[in-house]
């Protein structure tokens, strides 16, 4: 019997659950704890839900495959915040 908060299966899946387990906290809420999950896999998959697959999985519920258009979204937002933050610090710079 095995118990996990976040696994990664597929290529790179060590770096991606090296990188979940550094910075997972407990008590994320889920829309927090997927934007966790994806940021780690980008930083590993090519972005895009074409090669981004994540499911949830609840107690006493069944799985549940998130649906590509929500895993764009958090890509949209992760990659906006990136940006924002790039600007800033080069703004800090000058």
């Amino acid at each position: 019997m095995s118990a996990w908060k976040s696994a990664a299966i597929g290529k790179n899946s060590e770096k991606v659950m090296e990188l979940l387990e550094a910075s997972y906290e407990n008590n994320m809420s889920e829309d927090k704890a997927l934007d966790l999950v994806i940021d780690c896999m980008l930083q590993y998959v090519e972005a895009g839900s074409k090669n981004i697959e994540v499911a949830l999985m609840r107690v006493n519920e069944p799985m549940q495959i998130v649906e590509d258009d929500r895993i764009d979204r958090i890509i949209t937002k992760l990659e906006d915040e990136k940006k924002k933050k790039e600007e800033s610090t080069k703004g800090n710079l000058k």
